[in-house]
């Protein structure tokens, strides 16, 4: 898994062995070592840069939050069922995460709490693989490995209109 930071200068890579390191781009010397709980499928960096979010194998923590400066844990996001998270979005306002998981879901998370908005967003028939929020972070996009791609309000957590299918067999 790999991740830049907001301002670029920082790389955050992620393996199957749990380890995160966090390297300079400038000078491509590595700035810190972090060890997660499991195999780490995929990284975030919060939009003021300041926290570190790292989702994969779970075996009761879904994501762990990092503090950047130090490499310190901060928290957990986590509603004791063990699920896979294999990917992760912060807010564009920083408030809250979106991560895509093995369950065929994807959830939100408010920050501040630490509990998840809301139930899961379904209707996945595979892993969700990627999330991603619009830039002004009422829309989440959701794709998984059904090559389907679904659209979701998140003050509401209702799809959006169709679901739009990323497969061979479509029209334009």
């Amino acid at each position: 898994a790999v991740a830049f930071s907001p301002d670029g200068r920082t790389l955050a890579t992620g393996d199957s062995k749990g380890i995160v390191q966090l390297w300079s781009v400038a000078t491509h010397k590595q700035i810190r070592v972090i060890h997660a709980s499991g195999p780490v499928y995929s990284l975030a960096f919060s939009p003021d840069g300041r926290t570190l979010a790292t989702g994969g194998v779970s075996n009761s923590t879904q994501v762990q939050l990092w503090d950047v400066a130090t490499g310190r844990p901060t928290g957990t996001l986590s509603d004791g069922q063990t699920w896979d998270v294999y990917s992760l979005a912060f807010s564009p306002d920083g408030s809250a995460i979106a991560t895509g998981s093995a369950d065929e879901t994807a959830r939100l998370w408010d920050l501040a709490t630490r509990k998840e908005i809301g139930t899961p967003l379904s209707g996945a028939t595979n892993t969700v693989s990627s999330v991603a929020f619009s830039p002004n972070g009422q829309i989440l996009a959701t794709g998984s490995f059904d090559d389907r791609i679904r659209l979701w309000d998140v003050a509401t957590g209702q799809q959006i209109g169709e679901t739009l299918f990323n497969g061979d067999n479509f029209s334009v």
